[in-house]
């Protein structure tokens, strides 16, 4: 089956970078609301270019009125991933942008279609037999919350809930898909350090491990590889960094600025890699504006503006490096993962990228939480994020974060 004709199933169409224009105006002009402000994000000047950061195939699509004005938007990723430690496929659904219902007069539905992706997107041609799809939001985000729907605690045994049906005005209860929640994590967005943690003190030292931090060299291009894709293959969804068309030399390819020197790496006493990420800023793919501060971090601004710091103002771009493919070896203790972290976030502020910055960006999981290296030597905020899976009533093929060892493989930051 052709992409083109299943969406048309669906009265959507498959859109291309010739769509730009009409994509840009409908995704510029929606925001994501939470209940204290509202994330303004713009993909200019080519909405494709942050597609082909996620992932090379990525296919969007549009939902047209009778009159041919796009009324809603999706986009879908496909990316190679780790599933019982074999290579395969997952699928990201992401960008959902819609018309408020009362203002739109077409007939698609982005809810039907996604339970067509999941029950026939195998037999799609272009998504490369992929049949898991996910897709993720901001759990104060009062519009995707209504639409995605959470799992239905307590109907099942603790380890197997029943997720509630996704609301959906057109659909049969029967006929909506299902979510189960995949990962429950927060966006941490660092500001700046506290005093002390810029003059040196409030190191963390609970574990007495023995570790250096240095920045990423070519010269250890293959053994970063290998230590990543090591971390991932024993994860649900992890992706896959080995061999020379692996996620990172793609990241290499595609991502604006992004190299080995991106990457602070940590070494125990025999040189071993326990710990790494990489810095990146996506600004030329994706810009994020906000609409106002949240009241609780306008005295944080205040402060930060009177020692020169560069301070986010409402309505003007936000500049933000994230941290990505961060991976603390699965072996450490808990305590040692702290300090690993620790040591790394330390020597990422020595380097002085951050100043370039308005925010530090990262993705923490509430599994294995590094919050509280955050919390004491930084400030920060914290938004809460579900990453869930998006399934058939009938599926069998069902993962949740109650049966994972580690969080499943995710960039917050592509999403």
């Amino acid at each position: 089956m052709k992409l083109n004709d299943f969406a048309a199933k669906f009265d959507s169409i498959v859109m291309t970078p010739e769509d730009n224009p009409e994509i840009q105006t409908l995704y510029n002009r929606i925001a994501m609301t939470s209940e204290n402000f509202s994330v303004h994000t713009k993909k200019s000047p080519d909405y494709f270019r942050f597609l082909t950061y996620a992932a090379e195939n990525h296919h969007v699509f549009g939902f047209p009125n009778p009159r041919g004005e796009l009324e809603g938007l999706a986009a879908l990723i496909i990316r190679p991933c780790y599933i019982d430690g074999r290579p395969d496929r997952v699928g990201h659904f992401l960008d959902l942008r819609f018309k408020r219902r009362r203002d739109r007069t077409g007939t698609g539905d982005w809810k039907s279609m996604a339970l067509g992706f999941t029950r026939v997107g195998r037999e799609i041609d272009e998504l490369e037999r992929c049949r898991v799809f996910h897709g993720s939001y901001i759990t104060t985000n009062i519009y995707a919350t209504a639409a995605i729907g959470k799992e239905k605690k307590g109907a099942l045994p603790k380890t197997e809930p029943r997720p509630e049906t996704a609301k959906s005005v057109d659909a049969k209860p029967a006929e909506a898909f299902l979510v189960s929640n995949l990962a429950s994590y927060q966006s941490v967005n660092i500001y700046a350090r506290k005093p002390q943690k810029a003059i040196g003190l409030g190191a963390f030292k609970n574990s007495g491990k023995k570790f250096t931090v240095a920045a990423g060299e070519e010269k250890d291009r293959d053994e970063l590889k290998n230590f990543l894709d090591a971390q991932n293959r024993i994860k649900t969804f992890g992706y896959i960094y080995s061999g020379e068309n692996g996620e990172l030399e793609r990241r290499f390819k595609y991502w604006d600025g992004f190299s080995m020197a991106s990457f602070f790496i940590a070494r125990d006493s025999a040189g071993t890699i326990i710990g790494a990420f990489g810095a990146f800023d996506p600004g030329k793919g994706r810009q994020i504006y906000i609409d106002a501060l949240p009241p609780d971090k306008e005295l944080i601004a205040k402060l930060g503006a009177l020692v020169g710091l560069k301070v986010p103002r409402p309505n003007e771009n936000i500049d933000i490096l994230y941290l990505t493919s961060l991976e603390l070896a699965h072996g450490l203790s808990a305590a040692e993962r702290l300090d690993v972290f620790d040591g790394l976030l330390t020597a990422l502020y020595k380097s002085g990228l951050p100043k370039a910055y308005h925010i530090v960006s990262f993705c923490d999981y509430n599994k294995q939480s590094l919050l509280e290296v955050v919390a004491r030597g930084y400030m920060y905020d914290a938004t809460p994020v579900l990453l869930y899976q998006l399934h058939a009533p009938e599926a069998v093929e069902i993962y949740r974060e109650s049966g994972m060892a580690h969080p499943p493989g995710h960039e917050m930051v592509l999403m």
